[in-house]
Formats: C-alpha cells, structure tokens, sequence
C-alpha cells in the first residue's frame, strides 16, 4: 500500500509572518545602502531565509521595495495636518469680526506669515528625523527616481501615493484664496505657482539634506551643515513671504 504524505498546510499567518520578516530585513538592508543598490542576495543574508524561501513570495528584488515602500509610507512621522489646523484656528475669529480695519488686516497678515514661518519650522523638525532609520528609507525613493526612472516607475504604480500631499495642498490653497479674496495678500503669483516654489524647493532640501547625512558624517562638518540647513529653509520662507507679498515682515530683520 502507497504511503500518502499530507503536506501540511500553509495558513494565511504563516505567509504573512514570512513576508514581514523579508520586508523588515529588506528594510534594514535600505538603511545599511542606497537604496536602489539593494540585492536579493542582501535580503537573503540579512533575513536568513534560503533562496529558496525568499523567492516563494517575490519574483524579484522590486517586488519586495514595493512592499518595503508600502510599509514605511504608513509609519506615522509627522502630523500632516497640525500647521494647517493651528492657522485655520488662529485666523478664523479674525474672519468673523470687522474685515475692513487696518487692526484686522494687519493681525491677518501676521497670522499668514506666522504660518508659512510654521510650516517651515515643520519641515526643520521633520528633516531632524533623518535619524529615523525609516524615514531615511523613505527619503532614499527619492533618489531612485532620479537615477533609475523605470524601476521607480515599476515600483510607485504599485504604491498609492506615498509622498502625497494632495489634501493638504487642497488646503492650504483653500485657506490662502480666502485671504486674497478679502484684500488682505495681494500676491505676486498664483497659489499653485507659490504651492509648486514650496514643493519643488523643499524636495531639494530633502534630496540636499539626504545627502549630506549619507555622506558628510564626519563630526568636523556638522556645524556646516547645520548652518547650511538652516540658511537653506530661511531662504525659502522669506522668498515665499515675498511672494505672498508680507513685505513688512522682511524689512522688520
């Protein structure tokens, strides 16, 4: 009589542990390299599965950098919405009272450049956890765009939106209209003009910054590029108070 042997089977927790365990070492190894310069054979070494048991559940080393991006784009960083919230807040009584005093008008155009002075200060805090191994990760998608555009491309159409500010861009362009509309900002470009100058400028932060903790470690430095940092996000702030036409708040330095 044939002797019969009953795999046992493979339950949905099992896979699941499996491929966390991929992704994390997978992960560990981003935090270790470039990300773009990750191999399967990295994974393989760092999660100590076989080759075997990596390539069960991925055909291919993108396919795991989607999972990887997938699962630090929803470790919570930072509050999206916190500076847009604190200005709605603070401005929304002023909107309520006499529109048409200098008093009122003034005080709005304070609460307008102390909110493009928060946001700023916002990504000063958030570029501070480049420490965070994962955020490091993150940041490190960037430069796959930009040096190898077709893996990225393979890798982000199985993403939803990883680095999306689409809400908060609606927002903010939403708030800002509302003070134009009440004469008290007369900009000098449109709000998707200054919202593109903003984005545009703090991606080359970003990228600028990515770099210098990549690659400029070295304790003689570190001063530098603090000054550096710091200069970089002033400049953007008071380019974009110029923009927005506060004048009055640079001549105040």
């Amino acid at each position: 009589m044939p002797v019969i042997i009953v795999m046992p089977k493979v339950t949905q927790e099992y896979i699941n542990q499996k491929k966390n365990l991929i992704v994390q070492s997978a992960a560990i190894c981003c935090d270790k390299k470039a990300v773009c310069s990750v191999t399967m054979q990295d994974v393989i070494d760092e999660s100590g599965l076989s080759q075997g048991g990596i390539y069960r559940f991925y055909q291919n080393i993108d396919d795991i950098l989607v999972d990887v991006l997938k699962w630090v784009s929803s470790i919570p960083i930072y509050d999206k919405n916190k500076v847009i919230n604190n200005f709605i807040e603070k401005i929304s009584p002023l909107r309520n009272t006499d529109k048409k005093t200098k008093q009122n008008r003034n005080a709005r155009r304070k609460c307008i450049y102390e909110f493009i002075c928060s946001i700023c200060s916002e990504l000063s805090v958030l570029l501070e956890k480049y420490q965070h191994p994962y955020f490091s990760i993150h940041l490190g998608f960037y430069d796959m765009i930009l040096n190898y555009p077709v893996r990225a491309g393979y890798i982000f159409s199985r993403v939803a939106n990883p680095f999306s500010m689409k809400e908060e861009r609606k927002k903010f362009i939403h708030e800002i209209e509302k003070e134009i509309q009440d004469d008290v900002i007369s900009p000098s470009v449109s709000i998707e003009e200054l919202v593109e100058f903003l984005r545009v400028n703090f991606l080359g932060i970003n990228q600028t910054t990515l770099v210098d903790e990549k690659f400029r470690t070295d304790v003689r430095n570190e001063k530098i590029k603090a000054a550096n940092f710091q200069k970089k996000i002033s400049i953007v702030k008071d380019s974009c108070c110029f923009l927005l036409g506060l004048k009055e708040f640079l001549e105040d330095k």
